[in-house]
């Protein structure tokens, strides 16, 4: 076996991997890796593939963030995606790729003076449900996982409506009564308008101006290639937006990625939110989706009130809560 840097495997060949290995999924793409290096002026990409008589066997995504004493192995502020495997390697064959992946792991830390890993088991990859404990661990990593809310699309429209909390399906059936207005947007109707809409609503959530062009550039390239969808809402058809969200959808499995209310809105219109959630559960299901993570779970401890109440909302659209391995190194 020997390391082959993802410069010289090139994005088709990365991407194209990505698409048959199970252990991938968005994260793991070109496309994404793109958009996680403008988040921090100081990233570096070292991402790396292994290598077997001739064929790509894994894939490695390693972005590095944060300047001189301060590198960590980080994408954007969030942990880097476990390796991703071939489908067809053996359970022995695994283990040797991944003992020479986490061997250059710890190589690339030690030349490019990066002192911490923090990295995580995708729970949208095919192979997660199959984990029973952290692999992590075995590679020197602290424990550090959570758990994430899952919301199984297989399921038909009533089971899905009576699996929510009293409360989230009211505030539904209220939106709905109230004539709120929800559209999605995709590859082929997402417009340069559209882009501005959005930011423009984001913006104004935040207070401020939030990310480098470049950042939003590479954010709205993934609905452009159809691994994201955006929605907005508005208080009637045909009225103005005045909020909006994306979906990262791959392969069978999507995510929540982001949403934005305008400030004037935030208590004008009861259960909007929740129809947009509704209205994406809706059209994931109609396009094959199977599984819908609807947010991570972070402990309480490590949290804000304000993001435990974010959490909450999200556990209370009937999902179930999954483990999301996660870990860090330090060197």
């Amino acid at each position: 076996m020997n390391i082959l840097a993802q410069q010289d495997i090139g994005d088709t060949a990365w991407d194209a991997f990505c698409a048959t290995s199970p252990d991938a999924w968005l994260r793991h793409t070109r496309a994404f890796m793109a958009l996680s290096l403008t988040l921090d002026p100081h990233a570096r990409d070292y991402s790396f593939g292994v290598m077997r008589d001739g064929a790509l066997v894994a894939i490695v995504p390693l972005m590095c963030q944060g300047s001189e004493g301060q590198r960590e192995f980080k994408m954007g502020g969030t942990p880097v995606p476990y390796p991703a495997l071939a489908h067809d390697v053996t359970p022995e064959e695994r283990a040797d790729i991944l003992k020479v992946i986490f061997d250059e792991v710890a190589r690339l830390a030690k030349v490019n003076e990066v002192h911490a890993a923090t990295m995580f088991v995708d729970p949208l990859a095919a192979s997660s449900p199959s984990l029973r404990e952290n692999p992590l661990v075995p590679f020197g990593f602290d424990d550090t996982s959570i758990t994430t809310t899952c919301v199984d699309l297989r399921r038909d429209e009533k089971e899905l409506l009576a699996a929510m909390a009293k409360g989230h399906r009211s505030d539904v059936h209220f939106a709905q009564k109230a004539g709120y207005a929800i559209s999605c947007f995709d590859s082929r109707s997402f417009t340069h308008e559209l882009a501005q809409m959005y930011t423009k609503i984001y913006f104004a959530a935040a207070g401020k101006e939030v990310g480098a062009p470049l950042r939003w550039e590479k954010t709205f390239d993934l609905v452009r290639r159809g691994d994201a969808f955006v929605v907005f809402g508005s208080p009637a058809n045909g009225g103005e937006y005045v909020s909006c969200a994306m979906v990262f959808a791959y392969k069978k499995s999507a995510y929540y990625a982001q949403s934005a209310l305008l400030p004037d809105a935030r208590f004008a219109y009861r259960g909007l939110g929740h129809l947009m959630q509704w209205e994406i559960m809706q059209r994931l299901r109609q396009n094959g989706f199977e599984q819908y993570d609807i947010g991570w779970q972070e402990k309480p401890e490590d949290s804000t009130p304000k993001e435990q109440a974010i959490a909450r909302f999200k556990r209370l659209f009937g999902g179930t809560l999954l483990p999301m391995y996660r870990g860090v190194r330090t060197w």
